[in-house]
């Protein structure tokens, strides 16, 4: 009881103090382009909701002592409607490690693991305010080329059309992969395919940095 009289306070001082910044000058309405109310009582400023939604790393959380169902009652009692959930391979797959290709048979089907850890996450975050859960899926495979680095970074092997090589087989991976998860978690309906996909930091080439056309060609 004492812990959600705590968070009640925090909120209604973030909410509190929010309001004072808009007050201050700080509203996305316009006084050049007022909403007109539609039942003819003149102009009314627009309503703006500024927590529409966010986004934290529920799987790899490196808060100590976190809890996912704390976060999302804090989540939902800020008014949140839409959450982007991190996933990642690791997650999502038992044996996972930056030197193993995974068989495509493996990665057919997400771990018992993987569901039951993020089917618990998905059930707090929709058991409050939160109406869209979005998957923000990094996935990026490890293929010979690139599992022999045995590297954590977010290798891609370099593209070919030959349907035999190391980048067709990474492409046929990150397939399964969408597939499996997408037929794990059901309540997920929208998927961001990858975080950032225009910087080397989050895709990137084991022997050199990838210009801006590769990633878009890559993506």
């Amino acid at each position: 009881m004492s812990k959600k009289l705590i968070a009640l306070v925090l909120v209604f001082a973030f909410l509190f103090s929010f309001s004072a910044c808009v007050s201050g000058g700080y509203t996305s309405t316009s006084s050049s382009s007022p909403h007109t109310d539609s039942t003819g009582g003149g102009d009314t400023p627009e309503e703006v909701n500024f927590l529409r939604g966010i986004s934290e790393p529920y799987a790899t959380s490196t808060v100590q002592g976190f809890n996912h169902e704390i976060a999302s009652d804090l989540i939902g009692a800020l008014g949140v409607e839409s959450f982007r959930m991190w996933m990642s391979l690791g997650t999502l797959y038992d044996g996972y490690t930056n030197g193993v290709v995974l068989s495509d048979e493996k990665l057919a089907e997400v771990s018992a693991s993987g569901k039951a850890r993020y089917g618990s996450y998905i059930e707090s975050l929709k058991n409050t305010e939160v109406k869209e859960i979005i998957g923000s899926a990094c996935f990026l495979p490890k293929v010979p080329s690139t599992a022999k680095y045995n590297s954590e970074k977010p290798y891609v092997p370099d593209r070919s059309s030959d349907e035999n090589s190391d980048y067709a087989m990474f492409l046929n991976k990150i397939y399964l992969i969408f597939r499996a998860v997408a037929k794990a978690f059901p309540e997920i309906t929208v998927w961001e395919m990858g975080n950032e996909y225009n910087a080397n930091t989050f895709m990137t080439s084991p022997t050199r940095e990838l210009s801006q056309q590769e990633l878009a060609d890559i993506y």
